[in-house]
């Protein structure tokens, strides 16, 4: 992915809906809405300001508010071994191989995952779990 502004390297997953800034919403039935947005939260340690590792997905009801949240983190989606950057160096044992730095750039920080797919998969089936007959 290249590096542009943070709703160009969200729009990349692929996701319909409208973009705004660090997230993309969509109505997923008529009374209910995902909202997918980067996150720093990885789930397991203190999120580090500006240092995005997953996708935060929250469903919410338009008329009874939020149903639930759950974090996609992108080392538990996305293969380390395979990368399209030809760095041997990255990452340092015990670091995470796929993150965005903000002020580096919005773009993957130096490991760039040759596909999405198997995190915007888990993402699309996380949703659908909340659409249609209740």
């Amino acid at each position: 992915m290249n590096k542009g502004s943070h709703t160009d390297f969200l729009r990349a997953f692929g996701f319909e809906g409208e973009y705004n800034g660090l997230a993309v919403t969509r109505k997923i039935d008529p009374d209910r809405i995902a909202r997918i947005s980067l996150s720093t939260n990885n789930g397991q340690t203190v999120p580090t300001h500006g240092h995005y590792v997953s996708l935060k997905v929250e469903i919410v009801d338009i008329r009874k508010g939020p149903l639930d949240t759950a974090i996609f983190v992108f080392d538990d989606h996305l293969d380390g071994t395979k990368r399209t950057d030809s760095r041997g160096d990255y990452p340092i044992p015990g670091t995470r191989t796929y993150l965005v730095i903000d002020h580096c750039g919005w773009g993957w920080y130096i490991a760039v995952p040759r596909s999405t797919k198997p995190l915007t998969q888990a993402v699309e089936a996380y949703i659908s779990f909340f659409t249609g007959e209740r």
